[in-house]
């Protein structure tokens, strides 16, 4: 007879921190894992009254969308000159 396999749940912190590493982010909130379970997107199961545990394979296996570029500073000095005076 197979195994059933088990299933490893983890605590909204642990998470965060398992999506922050596998996405090469600094930070996670923990709302944000919260608002993916909530969309969907990840497996929960309710702790208690207040709190959830969330499916680890599905925690690991979520990636995030790579982030934009930050903008480059101004080259052109007249325009950064103006909205010093204002």
């Amino acid at each position: 007879m197979p195994r059933k396999k088990v299933e490893e749940w983890v605590e909204v912190q642990e998470a965060a921190r398992i999506m922050a590493a596998n996405n090469n982010r600094e930070v996670i909130s923990p709302d944000y894992v919260r608002l993916l379970a909530h969309n969907g997107r990840i497996q929960f199961k309710p702790k208690d009254r207040r709190q959830n545990l969330y499916l680890k394979s599905d925690v690991e296996a979520y990636k995030m969308r790579p982030r934009k570029a930050e903008p480059a500073e101004d080259t052109q000095p007249h325009k950064a000159a103006e909205r010093e005076l204002s």
